[in-house]
């Protein structure tokens, strides 16, 4: 992805320069690959029915929301363990996302915590 990112990191790089305030805009969003079966190197998305890769771009705008370029795109794909697949296998879609929520805001409040 390196390579493909260098030239476009150039370009924003110099788009930036006439700016006074840049705002940096991100988000990890997921590809799913689940209708490709022959391609490689996925991980699960969502539950173990669902392949594919997670995306966490980084893009560059004006305060006026022009977009200048992406400036940074972290790939990724996660394999399930043993006791992730256990888990999966035992809960329903609705308790899994509810037990990931509360798993999700001890964490946000933790981090709130220490960054005042």
């Amino acid at each position: 992805m390196g390579k493909i990112m260098l030239p476009h990191k150039g370009r924003t790089k110099k788009r930036i320069q006439n700016q006074n305030v840049v705002l940096s805009v991100q988000d990890t969003t997921e590809g799913n690959l689940t209708k490709h079966p022959a391609t490689e190197g996925l991980g699960y998305i969502g539950n173990l029915d669902n392949q594919g890769i997670f995306f966490h771009p980084t893009l560059l705008v004006t305060t006026t929301g022009i977009p200048l370029g992406l400036i940074n795109l972290t790939t990724w794909t996660r394999d399930a363990t043993e006791d992730e697949i256990a888990w999966m296998q035992r809960k329903g879609k609705k308790e899994r996302k509810k037990e990931r929520k509360k798993e999700e805001k001890k964490g946000r409040g933790s981090v709130s915590k220490k960054a005042y």
